[in-house]
């Protein structure tokens, strides 16, 4: 099956060039680790304490910082994991090669993409809420964090998470594509997956339960400093598995290549 290839090729990436990974993204993982260490104390407190004459305490200067720079971090691990693999450029001990032209067309292509998917999220929204609200009210209990998700909020999950997700990887080739400097439109995208589509669903599937997994989880780690560390860890992992994903993707149905 194409989407069991897919998942294995991507998974094979990452763990055959995991030293790669590592140089790729350590220092600036770390850095945005420090970063969210320093301010999640200040965010907790003015989320279980906040004070009606400050509403936007949470959202202090380290806070936004921290949050700034995180999404830079990633921004450049994505389109230097890209390379590497398309372009075999390899990084450096330290950091990998800065390309602010391609970072900037990868975060262009992004917000594209993103507010497609917005679009859509819209009227699934309003659907998961028809379909969702009957039921938690006649259950006469309101979800909190670290509570067990009844089964209507993970149906609302499935609602929103399937069909945005198969978009998303129906578009994302734009992303591989801007990282090495080749850039493709959306529609060019859209047309060059069609032929992956049945492969696309095994790969969404897979990644709505790991999402769903993973935000059981996530409340039982904590807010604290190991929790936040632990879900840094894991959603850098995450993350890396998912560009793996477009890059197989890209690799394999622009250029040619072949699926081990």
């Amino acid at each position: 099956m194409l989407g069991w290839k897919i998942l294995r090729h991507a998974i094979g990436m990452v763990l055959r060039n995991i030293k790669d990974a590592i140089r790729i993204g350590w220092l600036l993982v770390l850095i945005s680790l420090v970063l969210s260490a320093l301010s999640t104390p200040a965010f907790i407190k003015a989320t279980q304490h906040p004070d009606p004459t400050h509403p936007f305490a949470a959202f202090s200067p380290g806070f936004l910082v921290a949050a700034v720079f995180s999404w830079f971090a990633f921004l450049w691990i994505a389109v230097a994991w890209h390379r590497f693999v398309l372009l075999q450029e390899r990084p450096g001990l330290i950091l990998p090669a800065f390309h602010g032209r391609q970072i900037l067309s990868y975060f262009g292509r992004g917000v594209l993409v993103g507010l497609i998917l917005i679009a859509v999220a819209i009227p699934l929204e309003i659907l998961a809420t028809v379909i969702v609200l009957p039921g938690v009210m006649a259950s006469g209990t309101v979800p909190t964090p670290g509570a067990a998700v009844p089964l209507v909020l993970i149906v609302s999950v499935v609602i929103l998470g399937v069909p945005l997700s198969y978009i998303y990887y129906r578009l994302c080739l734009v992303l591989p594509a801007a990282a090495i400097g080749k850039p493709l439109r959306l529609g060019q995208s859209w047309a060059m997956t069609k032929k992956a589509t049945g492969g696309i669903w095994l790969v969404v599937i897979a990644v709505v339960l790991v999402s769903v997994l993973n935000g059981l989880v996530n409340p039982l780690l904590g807010f604290g400093l190991g929790g936040t560390i632990l879900r840094s860890l894991i959603g850098f992992v995450l993350f890396l598995f998912g560009i793996s994903f477009m890059t197989t993707l890209y690799g394999y149905l622009v250029e040619g290549r072949e699926l081990a």
